[in-house]
């Protein structure tokens, strides 16, 4: 009994997509008739039925598994156009206290004063960008008084394109 309750669900809800869709119509075809283990073997509309609705559900899970990816390579990019903006933030803050803005030392932490920890880590590689590209890159000249922040996109987000990006004052 408990099997047939089960069984009965999903059935009814398969029954209730396919008569919307409206694709075929097997006149010997009745929805009652699959829990009836001998129509199994007389309706040879059962598998093509069948067969119809397991693409529909193949078609809705793929649309699922590539929007799922699709809205996380956006999230990554707008962390990185955030991080950018707080970069920023926190670069006009030190130029407005020391004067200058913080050296750049290849290969060597920032000295930041307390104003920033430490420049953020991007998120996974952006599709496009090498793993390069991918890292921010601060750079300074002109005795400090300017500044370049390298950063790489996936795709156009807000007023920055797909690909490098530079952001300066």
């Amino acid at each position: 009994m408990l099997r047939t309750t089960l069984l009965l669900v999903p059935t009814q809800l398969l029954h209730e997509v396919y008569n919307s869709l409206s694709l075929f119509d097997f006149p010997n075809f009745s929805w009652g008739s699959i829990m009836d283990s001998n129509s199994l073997t007389t309706n040879s509309a059962l598998p093509i039925k069948v067969f119809i609705i397991g693409m529909i559900i193949v078609m809705i899970m793929l649309a699922m598994v590539a929007a799922f990816f699709s809205a996380k390579k956006i999230a990554n990019d707008k962390i990185r156009v955030h991080d950018i903006a707080l970069i920023q933030k926190y670069l006009e803050a030190y130029h407005g206290h020391f004067g200058v803005y913080p050296a750049a030392v290849k290969n060597a932490p920032i000295d930041w004063h307390g104003y920033l920890e430490y420049l953020p880590e991007p998120p996974r590689t952006a599709s496009g960008c090498s793993a390069a590209e991918n890292a921010y890159q601060y750079s300074v000249s002109n005795q400090g008084q300017n500044y370049k922040l390298s950063f790489c996109l996936g795709d156009k987000t807000d007023k920055f394109s797909a690909g490098p990006n530079v952001v300066s004052n």
